[in-house]
């Protein structure tokens, strides 16, 4: 079927529904009427973003970039790890608006708007939902050397989200035999636990 035939068709039907709409009734119509009614809201959604310019799942996407859960959890550090995973490149100076901005244009462009907006899902799911941080010792010494395996963006993205109370990081402190005195700082103490977490890891690889 061309388009041309699509839009004749459209346009007669529309006609006949309109003409008989006081008369239309029962419910195997209606179930029919409403797939046809989604089955157009896709195709209008796909026809707007072709015509705009827009590839499969950009307009979906920026409307998520827009949404409370990005608000809430696409900080700076969230943004590089996102950055990384789908455009394997660095965050680009500025604000969290600005890079989520240069984020859909580089999406855009590349075509993987769809895929930018399945991991985006998936990370917004997650990030509501972190895993609860550990109390026993041994769970806290496994933690350490997970934490140790990361790379800079992870570790940065862990401390922002999850490990962002400084009760919670002396008590892995206290479980890894890392050192804590009543003048050490959140920021001392994160970089003391990442700093002998990886060389715990390193350790482990080398057994």
């Amino acid at each position: 079927m061309s388009y041309s035939d699509l839009s004749e068709r459209l346009a007669s039907l529309s006609i006949v529904v309109r003409e008989h709409q006081n008369r239309l009734e029962g419910q195997p119509l209606a179930t029919s009427a409403r797939r046809l009614n989604a089955s157009l809201a896709a195709f209008e959604k796909k026809l707007h973003d072709f015509l705009e310019g827009n590839g499969p799942g950009i307009r979906e996407l920026g409307d998520l970039l827009k949404s409370p859960q990005a608000k809430k959890h696409l900080t700076l550090p969230a943004l590089k790890v996102v950055f990384r995973d789908l455009l394997d490149k660095s965050l680009p100076e500025g604000t969290p608006a600005q890079a989520k901005s240069a984020f859909l244009k580089k999406i855009a462009k590349r075509e993987k708007g769809e895929e930018a907006l399945a991991y985006l899902k998936e990370f917004f799911f997650k990030a509501a939902k972190p895993a609860p941080v550990p109390k026993e010792k041994e769970a806290l010494q496994k933690e350490f050397l997970r934490l140790g395996s990361l790379d800079e963006f992870e570790l940065a993205l862990e401390l922002d989200k999850r490990w962002k109370k400084l009760g919670d990081l002396k008590k892995l402190a206290a479980a890894n035999g890392v050192a804590v005195t009543a003048k050490t700082t959140k920021e001392r103490l994160a970089d003391a636990l990442v700093h002998y977490a990886r060389r715990a890891y390193a350790n482990v690889g080398l057994v």
